[in-house]
């Protein structure tokens, strides 16, 4: 029977060990996801300003993805107009080009007994 000291002896520490391993991963089907998540079209509808200002944005074709160095970078153009709601004489500007340009950083974690392969949620900028 052990003894009451032996019992309150932590195990022994196992130290941290490491092993590099390289993964070949097809990340097209990540770039296929992404162009998706772009909308096809944009307006001001649930938008705050939607009471003074009118505008409609059409994607220009497929949004540019591309996967460098860990990081995920998605660029998408836009054609539409723009014009106020509020004013005796309507000012309207046609054709205004918004782009859309956005990255985010590959995160490879553990999740129970699968690797997930995810963007990294950006911190908010401190002003």
């Amino acid at each position: 029977m052990p003894t009451l000291a032996a019992l309150q002896t932590p195990p022994s520490q196992l130290p941290d060990s490491a092993l590099p391993v390289t993964l070949i991963i097809d990340l097209t089907p990540l770039e296929q996801t992404l162009q998706t998540t772009m909308p096809e079209r944009f307006s001001e509808a649930g938008h705050p300003l939607q009471n003074d200002y009118r505008w409609d944005f059409v994607r220009n074709g497929i949004p540019e993805v591309t996967i460098q160095d860990g990081f995920v970078t998605i660029h998408t153009t836009y054609t539409g107009d723009i014009e106020g709601r509020t004013m005796a004489r309507g000012c309207r500007l046609d054709p205004i080009y918004p782009v859309l340009d956005t990255t985010g950083q590959l995160d490879l974690r553990q999740e129970g007994n699968a690797l997930v392969l995810g963007l990294r949620i950006p911190k908010p900028r401190s002003a």
